[in-house]
């Protein structure tokens, strides 16, 4: 599937890099088992996500984790499992560039929602 990233999406990761930035989550933010945490949550999450031509659906947040504060970009596409070289141009545009050389990456897992669709999920240290 093509990833296009025009301008007008330069801007838009841009600006999510920055909420995260300024926003990082915590344990405290993450949802417990209650309907009305995961509800919060879905809605936090919003803040944090963007639709990409064609089909990509990505979120990345900045959260402190045991290892430290990490980067934590999630990316599902309309067609399958998003392929390695699709995550890594995704992960240079939003700032986790060249994770693989600096071998900063802490968890790496898929992830799959009930309606089948499948996210590629990447966690790596903020430099």
């Amino acid at each position: 599937m093509t990833l296009i990233i025009g301008e007008a999406e330069r801007k838009k990761i841009s600006d999510v890099v920055e909420l995260a930035k300024l926003n990082p989550i915590t344990a405290k933010d993450f949802p417990r088992s209650r309907p009305d945490d995961l509800k919060r949550w879905k809605l936090k999450l919003n803040a944090f996500t963007l639709d990409l031509p064609v089909g990509y659906v990505v979120t990345y947040t900045q959260e402190l984790q045991e290892y430290g504060l990490c980067h934590h970009i999630s990316v599902s596409n309309d067609h399958g499992i998003p392929v390695l070289g699709t995550m890594l141009l995704l992960c240079d545009f939003f700032g986790m560039s060249d994770i693989v050389a600096k071998k900063n990456v802490v968890k790496a897992w898929p992830e799959k929602y009930p309606n089948g669709r499948v996210a590629l999920n990447i966690m790596s240290l903020v430099d």
